[in-house]
């Protein structure tokens, strides 16, 4: 993918946190079009482990999960010096303002409501990203559904046989 400058852009990695295995597949299909690496994990204990293996430019958490939740993850993101800087969205069913304040102040860097809208969860990941569809590349808002892309997105796989981001 190019940037805005012109310039090609390194794929950026996105960690999809859900217990939910629906909600991960249909997350990975509406963000086929960006072209990212979405690693995917089922809990918060999980999560933890993905980050420090992986580096995730952004995690898309649920905020609800057995275990350890969401907020108690993305709290522990924003604490550690090493993680704090990975962008996090908190994928959520709670929509009151006490709620939104809830996660804000877990540190999470936007809240966004479950069910979604595919292109406006398309459109805030690229944009927490700062991923620009230039001229001549089609937007999320006007990407048509790619069967083929969609398939290789749920095809990931599994997390025993992926690679550890190398060190930096």
């Amino acid at each position: 993918m190019t940037g805005s400058d012109g310039q090609c852009q390194v794929q950026q990695t996105v960690l999809l946190v859900d217990d939910d295995s629906l909600i991960r597949k249909a997350v990975a299909i509406t963000l086929a079009p960006a072209d990212l690496t979405i690693i995917h994990a089922r809990d918060g204990h999980e999560a933890l482990d993905m980050v420090h293996r992986y580096r995730p430019n952004l995690v898309l958490l649920d905020e609800m999960m057995p275990g350890m939740g969401g907020l108690e993850v993305c709290r522990l993101l924003k604490a550690n010096p090493l993680t704090s800087r990975i962008k996090v969205i908190m994928l959520t069913r709670k929509s009151s303002a006490d709620d939104r304040s809830d996660v804000l102040a877990a540190g999470a860097d936007g809240h966004f409501p479950k069910p979604f809208s595919p292109v406006a969860l398309l459109t805030a990941v690229t944009q927490t990203l700062g991923i620009a569809f230039p001229v001549g590349c089609p937007s999320p808002s006007s990407t048509p559904y790619d069967g083929k892309a969609a398939s290789a997105a749920l095809a990931a796989p599994p997390v025993g046989e992926m690679r550890p981001a190398p060190d930096s």
